[in-house]
């Protein structure tokens, strides 16, 4: 399983808080008082978010917390990772790129983010401060029966930055 750069953080740096919460339902984890999550999961601003697809501004994270259940065992606990923006500013789609690029979606579109080509692009969002640059590539040069068909390449270059070990 891929883990992106700011779980690995979260997960393996000691700048994390653990808390305990106890919870009569052995499914959720109490977080607060009007908060219960999910176990193994992340939130962002109490959202959960999958954040192998979510590209976060590492600027713009106020706090990290890992809550874990059951911490006397850590074999068997379970946790919940949440993190708290400073700005609360919407995310960006890669459909809401194509709109700003106005490209047809009926194009043959592949994406690629920070090096690597996207394959399932469903659920891919990004802080918009973290975006660099996008590069629009067009090629017009694959034959497609009586015409030529337009292959798009957008390259999205993000400020997001690896954890080395």
């Amino acid at each position: 399983m891929k883990y992106s750069p700011l779980l690995l953080f979260l997960l393996f740096n000691h700048c994390l808080f653990g808390q305990v919460g106890k919870t009569s339902d052995s499914t959720k984890i109490k977080v607060s008082e009007t908060f219960w999550a999910k176990p193994d999961k992340v939130y962002i601003d109490s959202i959960e978010m999958d954040l192998n697809k979510t590209f976060l501004d590492p600027n713009n994270v106020e706090k990290a917390f890992t809550f874990i259940q059951n911490a006397q065992s850590l074999h068997y606990s379970k946790s919940v990772a949440l993190i708290t923006r400073k700005k609360k500013v919407g995310f960006v789609s890669l459909a809401d790129l194509l709109t700003n690029l106005s490209i047809k979606k009926s194009t043959n579109i592949r994406f690629v983010i920070d090096g690597k080509p996207i394959i399932d692009t469903t659920d891919i969002r990004f802080e918009p401060s973290v975006i660099k640059k996008i590069n629009v590539f067009k090629n017009s040069s694959n034959r497609v029966d009586h015409g030529y068909s337009r292959d798009v390449e957008i390259v999205v270059t993000t400020q997001w930055r690896k954890i080395s070990r």
